[in-house]
């Protein structure tokens, strides 16, 4: 993953996944807290994830990386990587440098062999400072120039 994507998202992180990858992606952002999201698996509410670009991440209770790396292969079973344009992953609250390496090659190992950009460690969910991401508008990812963009308005 290389560092510096936007001025915006100063710390993320960015990489192409897989062979073959796509640099730039557009879709729809689709997502929230890691631990929340699994509540709405199986319900009316589960978002749909055709074309998406994914943002996950993790609440203030800290998951390991273990439980974050059974909650991705749950994902990656269901087939939901297959579907995806893009994966957002924000940066961690209160992890050790050692955790969040060690959340890196989760997310890396998880996504191995999809044609889909990864961006980690981006400033949204509960962290401090924060990125407001919106549901349901348009965003773009371009791992060539390293820059990620919400690119239509939140209110019409």
């Amino acid at each position: 993953m290389l560092r510096g994507i936007s001025p915006a998202l100063a710390r993320g992180r960015l990489r192409a996944a897989g062979r073959g990858s796509r640099e730039s992606v557009e879709g729809v952002l689709v997502g929230g807290c890691l631990e929340s999201m699994q509540h709405l698996r199986g319900t009316p509410y589960w978002p749909g994830l055709d074309g998406p670009i994914l943002f996950l991440e993790t609440s203030e209770e800290e998951p390991n990386p273990e439980r974050v790396d059974g909650i991705l292969m749950n994902y990656e079973n269901t087939g939901a990587y297959e579907q995806l344009r893009g994966l957002l992953f924000g940066r961690p609250y209160s992890y050790a440098p050692d955790e969040r390496e060690q959340l890196h090659a989760v997310i890396l190992e998880r996504t191995e062999g999809y044609d889909f950009p990864v961006v980690a460690d981006i400033e949204f969910g509960h962290t401090s400072p924060v990125f407001t991401l919106l549901v349901d508008c348009r965003a773009a990812i371009d791992a060539g120039p390293e820059r990620f963009e919400i690119i239509e308005p939140a209110v019409v």
